[in-house]
């Protein structure tokens, strides 16, 4: 009898702290995927986004990792996934194109996290989806994806076609801010093939120069991280229906993978 009651305290116990484990689990509402999400300077994350089932959300929620809740806040002007979110100088975080199913979208939303609201602002010169947005030194942000590249002045809130055009036609590559600077873009399809080149941004003179040194596979939807030592490591992603294991270093100093 004690070994029953025993067993009935443990399954009892073990019960419970399941129950509270699955209390504890967050969940998105609606769930979601497509989506962007961009750490704030309250150090709240904002979600927007995204495809559910089908249907693009406008949507768009607030982490906070003090009360560890998701709360929703305003929502986009335009239902979208496969966009872009930045966080702005000045606090505000920039939102633009991606797709609602078949249709690329050229418009963009700033949202401002003291009213907690979404307003419109200049279009981008193109449609793009599955593009990169860098933030520059100087605040401005770089938008590489499609035939042509452009800058946006939070200033001014003005889109502008760069001096040069990026050396390849890319979409779902990757982009990172160099150490000096500069802009990395690596990688992605051109058409509907993927590639294993990449080219450098620079800011002073708005060109694009494409590097002689090439990534170890073609890979598209990979990662590039920017490592203590100043170079870049370059993980992952795909060129064909199976993900990648190789990995690249890529060395800004001597411009090789």
């Amino acid at each position: 009898m004690k070994r029953l009651c025993l067993a009935f305290v443990l399954f009892g116990s073990l019960g419970t702290a399941t129950a509270q484990a699955q209390s504890n689990v967050l969940t998105l509402n609606p769930e979601r995927t497509g989506h962007a999400a961009t750490l704030l300077n309250s150090g709240q994350v904002l979600i927007t986004g995204g495809v559910n089932e089908g249907t693009t959300l406008n949507s768009a929620l607030l982490y906070d990792p003090v009360s560890r809740t998701l709360s929703p806040t305003g929502s986009m002007i335009s239902a979208r996934a496969n966009h872009t979110s930045t966080l702005l100088p000045d606090g505000r975080v920039l939102i633009t194109g991606g797709d609602q199913g078949s249709l690329s979208l050229n418009s963009v939303e700033i949202y401002d996290p003291a009213t907690g609201r979404f307003t419109l602002t200049r279009t981008m010169t193109l449609a793009r989806n599955r593009h990169t947005a860098t933030l520059l030194r100087d605040g401005r942000v770089l938008l590489v994806g499609g035939k042509s590249a452009d800058l946006f002045d939070p200033v001014t809130q003005v889109f502008t076609v760069t001096t040069g055009p990026p050396k390849a036609n890319r979409t779902s590559h990757a982009a990172l801010l160099l150490p000096n600077g500069s802009v990395l873009v690596t990688g992605g399809y051109v058409g509907s093939v993927a590639v294993n080149s990449a080219e450098t941004f620079d800011p002073a003179t708005q060109t694009f120069t494409l590097l002689a040194a090439t990534m170890l596979v073609s890979r598209a939807n990979h990662a590039v991280t920017l490592l203590p030592n100043g170079t870049m490591l370059v993980t992952g992603g795909l060129s064909g229906n199976s993900p990648h294991d190789e990995v690249d270093i890529f060395d800004p100093a001597q411009g090789t993978f």
